[in-house]
């Protein structure tokens, strides 16, 4: 079963998910508070906890993903464990699902990301690049 505790700060969610997130298991959870955190600007998954992803949590974790775009939100996810980042490198989903190292979504959730993204000239330009792997 896949447990998910919510944090909310500003716009920022951060779900941090237990368990496993595989066909035939519970991941209601997730889908629900994703859907109440519309309208977040940032949703991100904290996978640190999660034991186990298959096929159908990776096209879970690609429903969210569409699903925040379409909203105008992102997801990031953030601790995957070493097993979850070479899952997602095999299947090439690590460059559609945006991972941040530990230290970037720190500075997210600093609201530190914000400020600076109101004093950057060029706002198509990034404020942090992400570590990816």
């Amino acid at each position: 079963m896949l447990k998910v505790t919510v944090r909310n700060r500003g716009n920022i969610a951060v779900f941090r998910c237990t368990g496993r997130m595989v066909a035939g298991e519970n991941t209601r959870a997730l889908w629900d508070a994703f859907r109440h955190a519309s309208g977040r600007g940032l949703i991100m998954l904290d996978l640190a906890e999660v034991a186990t992803i298959d096929a159908a949590g990776l096209g879970l974790l690609l429903f969210l993903n569409t699903s925040a775009s379409i909203g105008g939100m992102e997801l990031k996810l953030i601790n995957p464990t070493q097993r979850t980042r070479e899952l997602l490198a095999l299947t090439n989903l690590d460059s559609v699902l945006e991972i941040c190292s530990p230290q970037d979504a720190e500075w997210l959730r600093s609201g530190a990301g914000q400020s600076v993204k109101l004093i950057l000239a060029d706002p198509a330009r990034e404020c942090l690049p992400i570590h990816r792997g």
